[in-house]
């Protein structure tokens, strides 16, 4: 009896599949969207604590003065100056601790959808998050400048640049890489699979979209029947509830909104991410054929076009005056 040896056909590895894609996406958005929504509201507490922080300051700041902190100047002027650049100051700091915060949060954002898998909730997020601010603030300053870069060239080199930089976001958070470094190691991670991954984004683009406006008519809707009862029933009591209903119905879905539209697209993205990883493998070697430096040129440069426009659109502004 002959022996016929059969052979195993492997069929190469192939990019997931969009159905895949957009339920295993919205899954695990599903399984993550409270906490997106405790993260939305952490950080409306930190900027409304920060507001009241700054509002109790100068209030004591204009008591200590004798006037308000328009009219510093009615008293004794030294005393009155110093406490009014002491009142700037800080200002200057509750201002910049609210840029950082912003910038923490969004890498809270990245660090839970970059770890979907994982549970963890946002106090545990913005810690893990904590260590990587400076390489994620600046790997996504490079990357936007970047992309902005070839924006100014006619569009179309900003979107190439743009799926090249995809996944820039979860190489910072997972260590793989930082800065320039990242960027040209996500660029190997769509090499080959460039329109695979701008498909795919083009898709989760029309999604958010399709999802927003869809919230925006449930809020008009709600709105519209909210105003239609409280015009037939003509009392006070009645339209200050309805109001505050109306209000109530806007943060919820001003809530539901910024969660889905950060929270769920990163998700997406970290997922094709890990398809990626699972496809070529954890890819180390963050060589390209164009040195880093070629890169941080380009970054310069548009920074010059940017700091120009700025200047010349201020000296223009001046000039009408």
């Amino acid at each position: 009896m002959e022996e016929k040896a059969i052979e195993d056909k492997v069929e190469p590895k192939k990019l997931i599949g969009l159905d895949e894609l957009i339920s295993g996406s919205f899954k695990r958005f599903g399984e993550k969207f409270i906490t997106f929504i405790r993260l939305e509201l952490f950080k409306i507490g930190i900027f409304l604590a920060s507001i009241l922080v700054l509002a109790v300051v100068a209030l004591i700041i204009s008591a200590l003065a004798g006037s308000n902190i328009v009219d510093i100047g009615s008293g004794d002027k030294d005393v009155a100056t110093w406490i009014f650049v002491i009142f700037m100051i800080f200002v200057f700091m509750v201002l910049i601790w609210l840029f950082v915060f912003a910038i923490w949060s969004e890498a809270a954002y990245a660090e839970i959808a970059t770890f979907y898998e994982e549970k963890f909730g946002v106090i545990e997020a913005f810690k893990r998050s904590w260590p990587k601010l400076s390489t994620y603030f600046w790997t996504v300053v490079a990357k936007e400048l970047t992309v902005l870069g070839g924006l100014i060239l006619f569009i179309v080199p900003g979107v190439i640049v743009a799926i090249w930089f995809s996944f820039v976001e979860f190489i910072v958070m997972r260590r793989e890489a930082s800065g320039v470094a990242a960027l040209m190691l996500s660029k190997k991670y769509v090499r080959g699979n460039w329109w695979e991954v701008f498909g795919r984004v083009a898709i989760m683009v029309l999604i958010v979209i399709g999802i927003a406006m869809g919230f925006s008519l449930v809020e008009e809707a709600a709105n519209l029947v909210v105003t239609i009862i409280s015009s037939f029933i003509n009392n006070d009591n009645v339209t200050v509830v309805a109001n505050i209903i109306i209000i109530i119905v806007s943060v919820i879905i001003s809530l539901c909104i910024n969660a889905f539209n950060k929270g769920w697209k990163l998700i997406y993205r970290s997922y094709l991410f890990n398809d990626f990883q699972n496809l070529k493998g954890v890819i180390r070697d963050t060589t390209d054929e164009n040195p880093q430096w070629l890169y941080i040129a380009w970054i310069i440069f548009i920074l010059i076009i940017i700091g120009a426009i700025v200047l010349s659109g201020s000296i223009l502004w001046l000039a009408s005056r």
